[in-house]
């Protein structure tokens, strides 16, 4: 095993936001694996894809079935496999950014938080130092139409595409309001907003205030963690979804029913989850992450179909729009299911994916029933929408 030192300095080269994902502990593990499995299995023999499964599934026992597209791309031949997205040290050297390695093997560091990949000639790498082999990236949500449907809604409105998740809505539209200043000129970001005193006038949040979801989408996600022997719960989203995750209830193999965190202090007290589990979201999910983005409007799109719909959902814009709307307990329809990650670091993800049958149903009603809900992804709906929004 390569020194600790080795290790950390290989870490150097993880600013790249188009690198792979290297943790395997907390809320990226997901990621780290399904990046293992699209971006290094398919260009490494089968050998060595079982060989890797084999110390893989030993740290998390989502790796234990072989995937299907191993050794897909794989060539005896070749020279390399992937590039370095930045500068790497170890024990073999230095490596700069751009050099092309070949990569033989994945496997863990000791303390089962980071992956590691095994190279013919530039020693043991962090994962997260390469980049995505151009020819298995993913296409972008949209597909070829190049765009994502935030950006589409953002155009259609006339504003500029509200910026990335955890900074600010999906879209927004400012009505007759004073202009929100922000990060070069755009809205101002998600959350609460600051007010300014004295001789300049207070900054107001966005009157539209949106999230867009494809229809297998999360709403809400964040970390369980085990620290001086017991369990806790935090979002990066907002404390409101973090708090009512803690109301999930979930049946543990003694047949007693308990609340998350009691289950996971009852059930999981030595800080491994060796195996996932899911439970029923409790009541009040979705509008626990929506009301702590502080969203009064919600699109919800259907990937396959490339069709949405576009809702208000709370009082300010209810009735005063060509929007639908959706009430309470049309949202409570949309709680579905937390879940949470195995992990034998005692940090792991926890996810709530609403109920896919519903928003699947919910994002096809504008092309189903045209007249009664719009999409703000259609040039004509969100025309209408704005001439209503700049009378408000």
């Amino acid at each position: 095993m390569q020194s600790f030192k080795y290790f950390v300095e290989s870490l150097l080269s993880e600013a790249s936001s188009d690198n792979l994902r290297g943790s395997v502990g907390g809320g990226e593990s997901s990621k780290a694996i399904g990046h293992t499995r699209a971006y290094i299995f398919p260009l490494l023999s089968k050998s060595q894809v079982t060989s890797s499964v084999n110390k893989l599934q030993k740290i998390d026992p989502r790796f234990s079935s072989i995937p299907k597209e191993q050794g897909k791309h794989y060539d005896e031949d070749a020279e390399s496999t992937h590039t370095l997205g930045a500068t790497v040290k170890n024990e073999k050297g230095t490596h700069p950014k751009g050099t092309r390695v070949r990569v033989t093997g994945v496997h863990a560091h000791e303390d089962g938080k980071k992956l590691l990949v095994s190279t013919e000639k530039h020693g043991v790498l962090s994962m997260a130092s390469l980049e995505k082999p151009k020819s298995l990236k993913r296409p972008n949500i949209s597909g070829d139409r190049g765009f994502s449907v935030e950006k589409r809604i953002a155009k259609n409105l006339g504003t500029a595409a509200a910026g990335s998740t955890g900074e600010s809505w999906d879209y927004v539209h400012n009505g007759r309001r004073q202009a929100v200043s922000g990060r070069k000129g755009k809205f101002i970001v998600r959350g609460v907003v600051k007010e300014t005193e004295g001789e300049t006038p207070k900054a107001k949040a966005p009157l539209v205030r949106g999230e867009s979801k494809l229809d297998k989408g999360k709403m809400g996600q964040g970390v369980v963690k085990f620290s001086e022997g017991k369990w806790s719960i935090s979002s990066k989203a907002s404390k409101d979804v973090a708090e009512h995750m803690k109301k999930t209830k979930v049946v543990g193999d003694d047949g007693q029913e308990r609340s998350l965190l009691d289950h996971l202090n009852t059930h999981h007290s030595d800080g491994i989850i060796s195996k996932g589990f899911v439970a029923r979201a409790p009541r009040g999910m979705s509008r626990a992450y929506l009301g702590g983005i502080k969203a009064n409007s919600l699109h919800i799109h259907h990937k396959k179909n490339d069709t949405g719909t576009t809702f208000s959902i709370n009082d300010e814009l209810k009735g005063k729009t060509n929007l639908s709307h959706l009430g309470n307990s049309d949202l409570d329809r949309l709680d579905g299911k937390v879940n949470v990650e195995a992990s034998r670091t005692g940090t792991a993800s926890i996810v709530h994916r609403p109920n896919q049958t519903e928003m699947k149903r919910l994002a096809l009603l504008s092309s189903q029933e045209p007249e009664e809900h719009k999409d703000l992804t259609n040039a004509e709906h969100a025309s209408e929408f704005v001439s209503r929004v700049k009378r408000i």
